[in-house]
Formats: C-alpha cells, sequence, structure tokens
C-alpha cells in the first residue's frame, strides 16, 4: 500500500521557495484503482513524481509497502522504479526510430539477459492491447491513440506493483481517450493486487475510478 503522511515538497527558485505540497496525508490500499484530480498547479503530478520516487519529498513520510522513499539513495531509487512502477504520461516518451516492440523493451535497454526473457512478455501485451499486427513498425508513423497503447504495454511489461499515469489522456480525442481509459482499467484489473493512480483534470475520467482525491494549492480537500 502507499502512506503519505504530513508530505511536503518545496522547490526554489531565482532565490524564491515554493510549495509545492502542503502537508498532503493519504492511503492506498494494494489493489486500489483512483484517480487524482484537481486544477493546474494544485501538486498532482508533483505527489505523482514523489509516489514514483523520480523526485523526494522534502519533508514528511512517504511509504510504499515498508519501503520509505525519502531514505532511498540514487541507486536504490532506480532499482525501486525498475522493479516497482510503471509510468504512463501525457506526452508518450516514445523511441520514434525503434520498432514498437523495442520500444515495449525499452526499460532493459542495457540489460540484455532480461530483455530477451520479457520478450514474450512483450509480444503478449502487444496483442492485449491491439497492435501486434505493427510489432514490427517504427513507432514513430503510429498514431496518437496507438502511441499511448505501446507506452501502457511499455509500463506493464516488468509487471510493476504500481501503475502511475500523469494526463495519459491529455494528447488524445475523445474517441481515443475512452479507449485508452478502458484499456488500462482493464489492463490493471487484470491483476487484483495492482494499485492504478491516474492523475487527471477531465472529470470525465475521473469519474470511471471508484475513489478520486481532490487537490487544490498543495493540499488534499478530499481522499
Amino acid at each position: 500500500m502507499i502512506q503519505a503522511e504530513e508530505v511536503r515538497k518545496s522547490y526554489k527558485q531565482d532565490g524564491v521557495e515554493t510549495d509545492a505540497l502542503r502537508g498532503v496525508s493519504f492511503s492506498v490500499g494494494e489493489g486500489e484503482h483512483l484517480a487524482i484530480t484537481g486544477p493546474s498547479g494544485s501538486g498532482k503530478s508533483t505527489l505523482l513524481a514523489l509516489i514514483g520516487a523520480l523526485d523526494r519529498p522534502t519533508a514528511g513520510v512517504l511509504r510504499v509497502g515498508d519501503v520509505e522513499l525519502s531514505r532511498l539513495n540514487p541507486t536504490e531509487r532506480a532499482r525501486y522504479r525498475f522493479e516497482k512502477i510503471g509510468f504512463v504520461f501525457q506526452e508518450f516518451h516514445l523511441l520514434a526510430h525503434l520498432t514498437v516492440l523495442e520500444n515495449v523493451l525499452a526499460p532493459f535497454l542495457g540489460r540484455g539477459r532480461e530483455r530477451a526473457k520479457h520478450r514474450d512478455i512483450a509480444v503478449r501485451l502487444l496483442e492485449e492491447v491491439g497492435l501486434q499486427a505493427v510489432a514490427s513498425r517504427p513507432a514513430g508513423v503510429l498514431s496518437g491513440g496507438e502511441k499511448q497503447r505501446v507506452a501502457i504495454a511499455r509500463a506493464l511489461v516488468n509487471d510493476p506493483a504500481i501503475l502511475l499515469c500523469d494526463e495519459p489522456t491529455g494528447n488524445l480525442d475523445s474517441k481515443n481517450s475512452d479507449a485508452v481509459m478502458e484499456l488500462l482499467a482493464a489492463l490493471a484489473a487484470a491483476d487484483e493486487h495492482k494499485i492504478l493512480v491516474v492523475v487527471t483534470h477531465d472529470p470525465k475520467v475521473a469519474a470511471r475510478f471508484p475513489r478520486e482525491i481532490r487537490m487544490r494549492d498543495g493540499q488534499v480537500q478530499t481522499a
């Protein structure tokens, strides 16, 4: 589970300190699916980055299972991200010159043995997202909806305990947005232990989830 207790995050820019998160507390149980909502600048993406160990809290306690993330050194944080977290972003972050299958296997670049071991998993995931027919095409030629489905397969290839999605439908039209959200929900539901957290400003996306954490000005309004 995820447990946040009075988590704060501050940044300094031009000598001025800004509070992005101001004492955030909440918990997420194993297997929960939820949306984090709020206006721009409310701290949604900052919170997601902390859960994913892309950044560290300034103060407070943030635990995932029995791991306190603020205590991890850079090497431990990288291992935590690789083993526990899958990321899906608004920008697809695909390597346009690589094939679709190579993009799904991108987390294993430099890990030849693991890459070979996960190739069959990557192929299966492409079947599940409906892209097995384009596995050998360069990712750069795909449509926006197809690129996001590749990104979802890539996020799941290492079977992460937590799937973190930051505005995953932000660059998609309504038809592709609905398809991506249905796919995310179905893939996450296939593992009853997997946590799915989606940051979104779209009330239609948030309405798909049984739970919503609403944020404003760096604080949780409702959880």
